[in-house]
């Protein structure tokens, strides 16, 4: 009996319909994965100054300890 009521209560959704909900899926990975680059640019940058930072204590420190 319950076979019987499923087909007749089911969403039946048009090409336009089902284009649409796929694109708005795409829509909403491509935003997760520009956020997710945003992230990694920014931690890269952070990374490289950290470095530079670093490398110039050392170069500073460097002199010090050799004399």
């Amino acid at each position: 009996m319950q076979k019987n009521i499923r087909p007749a209560t089911r969403k039946q959704y048009t090409a336009e319909e089902k284009i649409r909900i796929v694109l708005e899926g795409l829509r909403q990975e491509m935003g997760a994965l520009k956020e997710a680059l945003a992230e990694t640019v920014l931690e890269n940058r952070l990374l490289k100054k950290a470095c530079s930072g670093m490398a110039a204590t050392r170069n500073e420190v460097s002199p010090t300890r050799e004399a």
